[in-house]
């Protein structure tokens, strides 16, 4: 349909929105677009790292991990990277860690390549990415949320621990749903909080289940 066509219907008075549950909507240009980007991704990659230097996963249609660790504990990475100013526009999750004195060469190394990446989707194709560094997966998931839109967020291993136990049970990959409902009643169950909201549980909720009851 042309515009005017389109104009013309939405100002017909028998014109309605259709109801979300009764329709099926495509995500073909998401699924473009998604390709797209994945595609400069691993090119960078290639490019920045070699293709044997890195791991890459697939997690959905707009999520990705990649495994940086050889890379970033390659001495000559950190050597390029070192003499470089260190990122400053990234969000330290955990606080009180000044980049250019706490942090090692690893996350320096992480840091410098993930935030080029970031600008380099950006500036090639308009497009706004967030990305966390962590050393698990669950933890740069989660870290990464934290810098949305357009952002880039580090957990340091010694701010690990404590950010893990304020985490929310249902935010953690795996535990929604069906699922995360059970696992939300069964600590409820053995912590008999007094009827506290379930969907408030942390990881640290969990570490004070008696598995051996």
């Amino acid at each position: 349909a042309s515009v005017e066509e389109k104009r013309r219907a939405l100002a017909s008075d028998d014109f309605h929105y259709p109801v979300r549950s009764e329709v099926k909507s495509s995500l073909q240009r998401y699924r473009t677009a998604s390709e797209i980007i994945f595609q400069a991704i691993r090119s960078y990659l290639d490019d920045c790292t070699g293709r044997s230097n890195y791991i890459y996963e697939r997690a959905s249609i707009d999520e990705l991990f990649v495994d940086l660790s050889d890379f970033c504990n390659n001495s000559d990475s950190i050597t390029r990277v070192q003499s470089l100013p260190p990122v400053r526009n990234c969000k330290v999750v955990g606080g009180g860690v000044e980049i250019a004195a706490d942090f090692g060469g690893q996350y320096r190394v992480a840091l410098y390549y993930c935030d080029r990446l970031r600008q380099m989707i950006m500036d090639t194709l308009g497009i706004s990415i967030s990305i966390g560094i962590a050393h698990n997966k669950m933890c740069a998931k989660l870290v990464a949320s934290a810098s949305k839109p357009y952002g880039l967020s580090v957990l340091p291993r010694i701010a690990q621990a404590e950010f893990v136990r304020g985490v929310k049970v249902k935010s953690c990959r795996g535990f929604g749903g069906k699922f995360g409902k059970k696992v939300a009643a069964t600590l409820h169950s053995f912590l008999d909080d007094g009827g506290g909201d379930s969907s408030d549980y942390t990881l640290a909720d969990i570490g004070k289940v008696p598995f051996s009851r």
